[in-house]
């Protein structure tokens, strides 16, 4: 993916673009209902989170057979772990490739979540280890979100029991949800190319409505995740939304919804009620640019799109020749005139 930033960063440290959104996008309002509530066990706020994403996408992998999935990022992170190192014999001519002892540890950590995974899909139970193997996956995804040695080795090694037990009564909740059914379910999808022109990748998609999840204790929205899910929707509208496991996935997304894990609460609203029609031309156009503010970079973006607002992001360099032509032979026949002529009067 280059060096391009992440959606996050973009939206949470730059006010410029933030404000954009904020003065082209309507905010509905949200009401949360308090009488559901997992308070956090612990402080680890961060990582138990990025372990529910799993343990949700799981849990909706299992009750829809159908579900799209993608490669786990921690997968990538335990790619990023540990530097090998090559010897060759010259006797025998064989080059050999020892891989470091972190990387033998994160593959081991990784190998046992696949079967914590497997085992769950066919048994539904919730067992100790598995929330465990979600606790780790978290651990390793570190390493490719921030960088391997951003990972903590003495926590991934042994994971905190009130963490686990978190998990627990949040995947309780979420198993209450009525998105939990679906005709379409694309679990951690990206948005293809868009997603190389920033870094991006989705919660999930159900049914046409795109969801991103929050963990936060708040009862309240941070205006910064809600324009981040709009950052999202005109990623999707540039490329689609793609799983690692299917092509790309051209089902529509006509709503959006933030899902507060800790409140057990589906925030939803029509993509429509945020961002009129009539507006979408240019607000495309303008997040664009500004993820983008190289024109060359953009160009070769272009080719790789084929979302539904691919269209408005080329410049109408044809419709703009169009206009500096005259509107009529009247008008080309007196344009030829020279300057001090007049034309002849006919009576």
């Amino acid at each position: 993916m280059g060096g391009a930033m992440s959606l996050s960063s973009i939206i949470h440290d730059n006010p410029e673009i933030r404000n954009g959104l904020k003065a082209r996008v309507v905010r509905p309002k949200i009401i949360f209902d308090r009488s559901v509530y997992a308070p956090p066990l612990t402080t680890n706020y961060q990582i138990v989170g990025t372990a529910f994403d799993y343990l949700l996408r799981f849990f909706l992998e299992r009750v829809n057979g159908h579900a799209l999935t993608s490669r786990w990022v921690a997968e990538s992170g335990v790619e990023r772990i540990g530097t090998p190192s090559c010897s060759y014999d010259l006797d025998h001519e064989v080059l050999s490739v020892k891989m470091s002892r972190r990387h033998r540890e994160a593959e081991a950590y990784l190998s046992d979540a696949k079967y914590q995974h497997r085992v769950y899909l066919k048994s539904g139970v919730v067992t100790d280890e598995f929330l465990v193997a979600a606790l780790r996956l978290a651990y390793l995804d570190v390493a490719r979100r921030v960088g391997p040695d951003s990972v903590n080795w003495a926590h991934l090694k042994s994971p905190n029991p009130k963490d686990a037990e978190d998990l627990r009564a949040l995947l309780a909740l979420a198993e209450k949800q009525p998105f939990r059914k679906s005709r379409l379910c694309a679990l951690n999808p990206t948005f293809g190319a868009a997603s190389r022109l920033v870094h991006a990748d989705a919660d999930l998609v159900v049914d046409g409505c795109l969801i991103d999840i929050k963990n936060t204790k708040y009862p309240r929205l941070d205006p910064r995740d809600f324009y981040q899910l709009i950052g999202y929707y005109l990623l999707y509208g540039f490329d689609g939304i793609h799983c690692s496991d299917s092509k790309t996935t051209r089902h529509e997304i006509n709503s959006l919804a933030i899902y507060f894990s800790r409140f057990g609460y589906l925030w939803k609203f029509s993509v429509d009620e945020v961002l009129p029609p009539d507006t979408l031309p240019d607000i495309a156009k303008w997040f664009f640019k500004s993820v983008c503010p190289s024109k060359a970079k953009r160009l070769k973006h272009l080719g790789e799109f084929h979302g539904p607002l691919a269209k408005y992001l080329s410049e109408p360099k044809k419709a703009a020749a169009k206009t500096s032509k005259p509107s009529s032979a009247k008008e080309r026949k007196k344009n030829q005139l020279m300057p001090n002529s007049s034309p002849r009067r006919s009576d």
